[in-house]
């Protein structure tokens, strides 16, 4: 019995999540969805405990961390609970930069001294080091007023605040995501800027994106071979599952935005055949 771990807002919302149960059920395993925070859950129960989509995590984190290593004395978790404690918080590109891998650039404000300190773009992009969803995520032109003022904002929820020069080639081209499993390639998709005009739509959880297919190109997959490197030389291995966001900086050079290791959507729908790949990863990291 395999658990994939949600919450109950985030099961109408996880596209994902019944083409993975229906993947893992085709492979011969048996599924249950479970809350992260069903207090009556026996983790016992599961052969493993995969971590989809619990996505009020941000909101919960130490809750949410506590649940993880509690749950990894129970089952195994993937990814485990020092992957998770690491990945979500963004001060996490700190070591990606020391291991070479190219990031936009990125300044921490952790007090009130940092927020006047701190330098600012014309054109910025202020968020929290703890969130999901783009939640708490503004762009800012030529408003340094209304920036410093949400460094505060993030300041007063507890948070760090991260600071980044907004990427303007990501307008004409988005982002781009890369998935891997155990280490090795699955696929990739296109996510259109949400932040290229205005307010985008919410739905409670996260800011609603635009999806598509995505052939990436030699040097992303390059970006992406040096982030899974990272992460190998870290934790001793490549993590179960591993999604790597990049924009192309104003040179048309990859910049990492994220590394995602918590909860991230994959975005089967649109890479044919990805689902049964992660299914066959997952049985065969349990397996091992």
């Amino acid at each position: 019995m395999i658990a994939l771990v949600t919450i109950d807002e985030a099961r109408h919302h996880d596209t994902d999540l019944q083409l993975l149960a229906d993947a893992l059920t085709r492979a011969g395993a048996t599924v249950e969805l479970v809350n992260w925070d069903d207090a009556a859950a026996d983790w016992k129960r599961f052969v493993a405990a995969i971590v989809r989509s619990p996505w009020d995590y941000h909101w919960r984190l130490p809750e949410f961390l506590a649940w993880a290593e509690r749950v990894s004395q129970e089952t195994q978790l993937f990814n485990s609970a020092e992957v998770l404690r690491w990945n979500t918080d963004k001060v996490y590109l700190r070591d990606a930069v020391a291991f070479g891998v190219p990031v936009i650039p990125t300044e921490f404000v952790t007090d009130d001294v940092g927020v006047d300190a701190v330098a600012l773009p014309r054109d910025v992009v202020v968020k929290p080091t703890v969130s999901a969803g783009s939640n708490d995520t503004l762009r800012f032109i030529d408003d340094e007023t209304g920036a410093r003022a949400h460094i505060r904002h993030v300041l007063s929820l507890g948070k760090k605040a991260m600071v980044q020069p907004y990427q303007g080639r990501v307008d004409e081209r988005g982002e781009t995501g890369l998935l891997f499993h155990n280490g090795e390639f699955s696929h990739a998709f296109c996510k259109a800027a949400i932040l290229s005009q205005g307010e985008s739509e919410r739905n409670g959880l996260f800011v609603v994106e635009e999806i598509t297919a995505r052939t990436p190109r030699a040097d992303e997959l390059a970006v992406g071979d040096k982030v899974i490197e990272l992460l190998a030389s870290r934790f001793g291995e490549a993590p179960l599952y591993a999604r790597i966001d990049m924009v192309d900086g104003d040179d048309g050079k990859p910049l990492v935005m994220e590394i995602e290791l918590a909860e991230p959507s994959m975005f089967f729908h649109v890479a044919e055949g990805s689902a049964d790949r992660y299914a066959n990863a997952i049985l065969a990291r349990v397996a091992g």
